[in-house]
């Protein structure tokens, strides 16, 4: 089997995760082990899948071959900060620092991080469905 990630992007109140939850529990129920991700800050998989889920991948009661994880957009971005000024900090004095930090404070730093949380799914070692609900 060959990995396959599905996208659900759109305007609020579209139906974007009851599309991304039915697509990954049909996956599931193919056998497939599909991971459900999604970025909302309102996410409410938990209230879908009647369990509590956060920023870990965390397997679904009752839904072999299904696991879910809500991005926590601000607990990523700091992630992503840490680690892509931490080879700075070893290099640079404390106010070249400082500087990059602020750079980074915008809200461009908080899509590239979830961005960058996607790919770590893109390198899982073996076939699956990743279904995204953005």
């Amino acid at each position: 089997m060959i990995t396959q990630f599905m996208f659900f992007s759109g305007k609020g109140g579209v139906g974007k995760t009851s599309m991304a939850c039915t697509h990954a529990v049909r996956y599931a129920d193919e056998g497939k082990r599909t991971l459900i991700v999604t970025t909302d800050p309102a996410s409410n998989l938990a209230d879908v899948f009647e369990q509590s889920i956060g920023h870990q991948i965390t397997p679904i009661n009752g839904v072999p071959n299904l696991w879910a994880m809500e991005i926590d957009s601000d607990r990523a971005t700091q992630e992503y900060i840490d680690r892509a000024l931490a080879p700075v900090r070893a290099a640079f004095p404390p106010q070249i620092v400082k500087v990059m930090e602020e750079q980074m404070s915008g809200p461009c730093t908080a899509e590239v991080a979830a961005f960058d949380r996607f790919t770590d799914f893109l390198d899982m070692p073996e076939p699956h469905a990743d279904s995204f609900d953005m």
